[in-house]
């Protein structure tokens, strides 16, 4: 049979019109035509359910849906859609757009994280107080809460919400509450003390100025409490401020690494004092207190010890944050209040005495019967004079003996010729001073005069010479002149293994030389310290400074160094007369915690050591 001529033309027709329309279903999506539809998969759960998903969507349709979390204890995690991390809308719906395949839905629940819940005491910690509780959730008030005692149970009656304090010790107490699917539990640990009425007064007086130096400054520091760090500890901090100490440390590597030292002001040797100290520490650990071991707890702490106050140079409160050849507190942060003191021996009469400058009250001290006291510092009111502290018409004199509490008011007067005195101070031919007195008052004992590195005053004198010492009970009715005669004097000293050197080693030349005589100890390096820390500039970074020194020893053995934990700068000390000698060290790189110290060891045992300091000075070079 003969075929047709237009077979082949109309089969390439139909095979054209086949392709064009395949590639228009196509629309460049994988084959797939614009009715083509998709699944959304996802795994079932106990846990969550997935709401408002359709049976299938279009290519980029809206996929919009909830996901509603039925296990109380979880909450959403995350969300992927087609592998990708989704975020849900303000409305709390996800939404995604259809790929051109069926996609997959994978949801991922966590733990819920439970609310912040607290524990709130309120009250005075005293045996016969009724303390206050209160919680909160998440910072809101909760009222629904049950109340324990799980350390202490003994000392405390608990009615509620309320906690009778029945005995002295240590208390620990737990809320705990029910919130949602969570038990919530919060403690509050505390140490509750006898009352006042039972220990009496407390005596104790503190100047809120905290200070650094070694136990042997002391008794020029009454009522202060003061830090050493040494032997690798560091005090990088340590401030009072609103009724709290505290001490930024860190940890050196013996038990007395790093000290607290206070003296109670008219404490006598052999008297006992009952002390209670409330002590927060950022970790746990064990301290040593008046020579007794103490555990420590991370929080709040009520140390209660008693006293026998040592002689001269000797603490009533001697703290060393560790034990002996055992451990040492490892943390950051240690606060403290004033210990309360309280004399055992009820005999003993004190008096209270108020200073007060309008209606601020400047000092409130108790002072043994018949001693005297230092007056503070009075405000300065511009255009007017301070007369000086009365109590009526009777005047505070610094040498009045006290007999019965006293609440002394600054006096001032309208500032004129007539009433201002000036009395200007010389080192040397050196003005260092100028005080306004008010007419026929007394010239106060001054404080902080800039003496030089290492020099105390030691008097006052009418002449350049220093040959007529001024009396300070002199009314000043006329402008004067004093000058001053200043002599060298230790921060702190150190005996080996004995604690400060005896008061009989130490003596004061008329030209203000010091001069230590001792015996020698043999190979010990560190026999006996020396050490100048109060007043050690630490300078400033890029700055380079000297302390000049003129000394004298008679036997070989001893050094001298700059030292804060290392030896910044240090040299050995040569017998002979009147060496001089000197160290340079960079400014700003020192710690509060530094010290000059001369060394006086590895001398010959048995030697009879006489050190002199002649003079020092230091200098920015």
């Amino acid at each position: 049979m003969k075929k047709s001529k237009l077979f082949k033309p109309l089969l390439a027709l139909s095979f054209l019109a086949a392709f064009t329309l395949t590639a228009c279903g196509k629309g460049g999506d994988g084959g797939k035509t614009g009715t083509d539809k998709f699944k959304v998969n996802y795994a079932t759960s106990e846990d969550y359910e997935i709401k408002g998903l359709k049976e299938e969507y279009a290519v980029d349709e809206d996929v919009l849906f909830t996901v509603e979390v039925k296990n109380a204890a979880k909450e959403v995690g995350s969300v992927r859609f087609d592998n990708k991390k989704i975020s849900a809308g303000d409305d709390g719906s996800y939404k995604a757009k259809m790929p051109n395949h069926d996609a997959e839905l994978k949801v991922t629940l966590v733990d819920r994280t439970a609310p912040e819940f607290k524990l709130a005491v309120e009250g005075k910690k005293e045996v016969g107080q009724t303390l206050t509780t209160s919680t909160t959730i998440a910072g809101k008030d909760n009222a629904t809460y049950e109340l324990t005692a799980t350390e202490g149970a003994d000392l405390v009656q608990i009615s509620g919400h309320n906690v009778q304090l029945i005995g002295a010790g240590r208390v620990t107490l737990k809320a705990t509450a029910n919130y949602d699917v969570f038990k919530l539990e919060a403690t509050a640990s505390f140490g509750v003390s006898e009352s006042e009425a039972a220990l009496g007064t407390n005596i104790a007086w503190h100047d809120g100025v905290p200070t650094t130096g070694g136990e042997a400054i002391v008794d020029t520091n009454l009522g202060k409490y003061i830090v050493w760090a040494g032997e690798g500890g560091n005090a990088s901090s340590f401030t009072y401020e609103n009724g709290e100490y505290v001490l930024q440390y860190t940890s050196g590597n013996l038990w007395y690494s790093l000290q607290i030292f206070y003296r109670l002001p008219y404490a006598l040797q052999g008297e006992k004092y009952n002390i209670r100290w409330e002590f927060n520490s950022d970790v746990e650990g064990e301290i040593t207190i008046n020579g007794t071991r103490v555990p420590i707890l991370a929080g709040d702490n009520l140390i209660s010890v008693e006293a026998t106050q040592g002689g001269k140079g000797k603490a009533t409160l001697s703290c060393q944050l560790g034990i002996v050849d055992e451990s040492y507190l490892m943390g950051n942060t240690i606060k403290f209040k004033p210990a309360r003191i309280y004399d055992i021996d009820n005999t003993h009469v004190y008096h209270e005495v108020k200073f007060t400058a309008g209606n601020e009250l400047l000092k409130d001290i108790y002072v043994r019967d018949g001693k005297t006291v230092v007056a503070p510092e009075a405000p300065v009111i511009d255009g007017s004079i301070f007369e000086g502290f009365f109590e009526d018409d009777a005047r505070y004199t610094e040498d009045l003996a006290i007999t019965k509490a006293y609440n002394f008011t600054a006096k001032y007067i309208e500032k004129s010729a007539e009433t201002v005195k000036n009395v200007k101070i010389y080192d040397g031919e050196e003005l260092i001073r100028t005080v306004e007195v008010a007419t026929g008052a007394l010239l106060p004992t001054p404080e902080g005069l800039p003496l030089g590195f290492g020099y105390k005053l030691k008097g006052l004198f009418t002449d350049s010479a220093l040959t007529a010492a001024f009396d300070m009970k002199t009314a000043i009715n006329a402008d004067i002149s004093l000058y001053v005669k200043k002599a060298i004097e230790l921060d702190a000293t150190y005996w080996h293994e004995h604690g400060a050197i005896p008061d009989s080693w130490l003596s004061s030349g008329e030209d203000g030389s010091l001069t230590i005589t001792f015996e020698g100890l043999g190979a010990v390096g560190w026999h006996i310290q020396a050490n100048f820390t109060k007043d050690l500039i630490i300078g400033q970074s890029g700055e380079r400074y000297k302390i000049t020194y003129e000394y004298s020893i008679n036997v070989a053995g001893g050094t001298v160094q700059i030292y804060d934990g290392h030896q910044v700068a240090g040299g050995e000390l040569q017998p002979g007369e009147h060496t001089v000698a000197s160290l340079e060290y960079d400014g700003g790189v020192i710690s509060k915690g530094a010290y000059l110290t001369f060394e006086l060891g590895g001398i010959e045992s048995g030697a009879a050591a006489v050190f002199t300091i002649h003079t020092m000075s230091i200098a920015k070079l």
